[in-house]
């Protein structure tokens, strides 16, 4: 199976802008295995415009579905999903619709507090360490200090 390709049609139908009544010609390749993941590569190439290719990357989980999905697009434009574990998926639209936010904002805003937390706690191991760097030559310092003989 590894190795193995695929080829397929993909007819778009009316609503999808200049793509629209075109179709759509997607090569697979099965990549790897491991257990029950399989990961499988992707291209995609418009028969309106054949050098504009946009390449897929998958990894399927048999039990579990798929695990991510990175889409590149021609332009450069690139977008990933990544599978969320349903306990917290669950926990999480339980929350969404008491508080009635949209979950990109919601998922956004709880990266962006994460990060914040997560530099804090990186500034706070960097200032630990160099702090433990310059404790010896502090603490003798202090001791020459204690040493002199002030005069009034």
């Amino acid at each position: 199976m590894l190795g193995k390709t695929y080829s397929k049609i993909l007819f778009i139908g009316e609503g999808w802008g200049k793509l629209s009544n075109s179709k759509v010609y997607w090569s697979y390749e099965i990549k790897d295995r491991i257990d029950d993941a399989w990961f499988i590569s992707a291209e995609a190439s418009p028969a309106i415009y054949p050098s504009e290719i946009n390449s897929l990357d998958i990894i399927f989980d048999e039990n579990k579905g798929f695990i991510k999905l990175d889409y590149s697009f021609n332009n450069g434009i690139q977008i990933t999903l990544k599978k969320i574990d349903d306990s917290i998926f669950g926990e999480t639209e339980k929350i969404l619709s008491r508080i009635k936010k949209p979950r990109n904002r919601y998922i956004n805003e709880a990266i962006e507090y994460y990060n914040r937390l997560q530099k804090r706690l990186l500034l706070e191991k960097r200032l630990r360490t160099e702090s433990e760097l310059v404790k010896n030559d502090s603490m003798k310092v202090l001791k020459e200090f204690e040493e002199v003989d002030y005069v009034d």
